[in-house]
């Protein structure tokens, strides 16, 4: 790990700082109780059993019952502070994952693909927590057994002790040879979950075109594609955990071959006890078993940095949006777009040096062939999108300098496509905005959209499943409206807004624009004349530039 991972990993935990004390403390007491069991096993051996001694013999069994019963209850109250731990800092991490995401302009999403960013915030993220929580739980709980079991078998026999740790330092070398192969194959198992998880997305969320082009075969084969890659990089893991596992194995198993043949060898001439050579065979195992289980944590170890990397790739990501430095804005007579120049990359820019004003009671019509970047000047003007040059003023402030709470309220949008949540109707049109039910209906009776939100079967309670797939086109194209106007916003955006509108429903949303006109800016981008509203002036894209007409 880098010397900033560190502070990183102490900022993160720093808040439940008392309870992994607490927890580490119930670890180390839990940890040397249950390593006196074979101590104690010893005496009821050699002063208990070997002597014929029953006074002895039910005291020492009084111990080792009390023993049991305080490492079962300790075992209980450390599984508790550390499921607590562990559940608030996945929920923490996801949280602050997911906010830095949301919060990245449109371009973030356009290089990153969906089923990735969803299984670094769904799957990834466990193996992060595993590293404060689990990992570090094992780390300290094996080095613990491994100290004190140490001690107890040099106190016992140092003779043995010593001889049995011939093998260590070529358990660490096979520990350094393997970790950095370990951390490469977890790496390239979380890039692989990634493309599981974005082709099973992408499939799923294209359902209805590959029903309608019959290309099942296609979608399997891509599936296939990536269940191979995941198969393979698995047989790989297998194998090399194979060969490791066998090496440490041969080199735990030359230790008790010692201590069965030097210290019987001792019982044989009275220099040992019975009591003892059994004693020292128990924590034989014991003073092994931390390093085999080092050795397993060490592979969990290496999936969990591996997820903290690809973690902080994107949780260092700086956000575009910061509304603590920015200011407040409540009315808007004036859009200014000010040289502005944007491009998707270095080579191409859509839109070049241009300049022009919006002010309050004008109606713009944007028109232009597809793909000439009609709806990137409107992200751009929404602050979606950052242009390479130039700014977008709102009276004479910069775009970039007012708070996202108030463009909440200045824009009103209803874009081209149709986004609409699981969720009931009206609850997709507040999207978590303090509004009355009646303020919906009210907008809905002047558009005359009634058929959203008073029949038997549609109405604003009904839950919406797959994108509104249980209505018409017409719906949710209403829906969509009903979000961008109901807040009454001061500049209103309407991206091809009458698809799938019949011709009264097109006429009465013209007729509201031209009634609340006077007292909003309102942008169109449409192919087609819109007989209903008359324009002020109209903003053609064309080969790539801009002009006025």
């Amino acid at each position: 790990m880098k010397k900033g991972d560190f502070k990183y990993i102490f900022k993160i935990i720093k808040p439940f700082i008392a309870k992994e004390i607490i927890g580490f403390l119930v670890i180390i007491i839990s940890t040397v109780l249950s390593l006196a069991k074979p101590f104690v096993i010893k005496l009821i051996i050699d002063n208990s059993i070997a002597q014929k001694n029953v006074h002895n013999l039910i005291i020492f069994n009084l111990i080792f019952f009390t023993i049991f019963i305080l490492v079962t209850l300790l075992g209980i109250i450390q599984n508790y502070i550390f499921t607590f731990i562990g559940q608030k800092l996945l929920y923490n991490l996801r949280m602050k994952l997911y906010e830095t995401v949301i919060n990245q302009r449109i371009t973030f999403f356009n290089e990153k693909q969906t089923g990735e960013i969803m299984s670094r915030i769904l799957n990834e993220l466990p193996n992060v927590v595993n590293l404060f929580s689990a990992t570090f739980i094992n780390i300290i709980t094996q080095v613990v057994t491994l100290i004190v079991t140490f001690s107890i078998m040099y106190i016992l026999n140092k003779q043995i002790t010593l001889i049995s740790m011939i093998v260590t330092p070529f358990i660490f070398i096979l520990f350094r040879y393997y970790n950095p192969i370990f951390r490469k194959i977890n790496m390239d198992f979380m890039h692989i979950y990634a493309k599981i998880n974005n082709v099973l997305q992408e499939n799923i969320s294209n359902i209805k075109l590959l029903k309608y082009t019959k290309t099942y075969k296609y979608s399997k084969r891509r599936f296939s594609v990536v269940m191979h890659q995941y198969i393979d990089k698995t047989y790989e893991n297998l194998y090399i955990q194979s060969i490791s596992n066998s090496i440490l194995s041969f080199l735990f198993f030359i230790p008790s071959m010692v201590l069965l043949l030097y210290g019987g060898m001792l019982v044989i001439q009275g220099k040992l006890t019975i009591g003892s050579i059994v004693a020292l065979s128990s924590y034989l195992n014991q003073l092994f078993q931390p390093i085999q289980s080092l050795a397993n944590i060490n592979i969990d170890l290496q999936k969990s940095l591996a997820a903290f990397r690809r973690y902080r790739e994107i949780a260092d990501i700086n956000t575009e949006i910061d509304d603590i430095s920015r200011m407040e804005k409540r009315n808007v007579n004036k859009i200014k777009i000010k040289n502005i120049t944007f491009g998707y990359n270095e080579k191409n820019d859509i839109i070049s040096n241009l300049s022009c004003e919006f002010h309050k009671g004008q109606e713009i019509r944007i028109t232009g062939a597809n793909g000439r970047g009609k709806t990137t000047l409107i992200d751009i003007i929404c602050g979606l999108l950052k242009p390479k040059d130039g700014m977008v003023l709102y009276d004479d402030l910069n775009i970039d300098n007012i708070k996202n709470t108030s463009m909440k309220k200045l824009i009103g949008i209803i874009p081209q496509d149709t986004y609409l949540f699981n969720d009931t109707i009206k609850n997709n049109i507040k999207l978590g905005r303090d509004i009355d039910d009646n303020e919906i209906i009210s907008l809905a009776n002047k558009l005359g959209f009634n058929d959203i939100i008073d029949g038997e079967k549609v109405n604003l309670n009904l839950m919406l499943a797959n994108n509104g797939e249980n209505l018409s086109g017409g719906q949710r194209r209403k829906i969509t409206i009903l979000r961008g106007l109901i807040h009454d916003p001061q500049i209103i955006i309407l991206d091809e807004a009458m698809t799938f509108l019949d011709e009264e429903s097109k006429r009465n949303l013209c007729k509201y624009i031209e009634e609340v006109r006077a007292n909003k800016i309102i942008i169109l981008i449409s192919h087609e004349d819109v007989p209903y509203i008359d324009v002020d002036f109209e903003l053609e894209i064309e080969y790539e530039l801009l002009k006025y007409i």
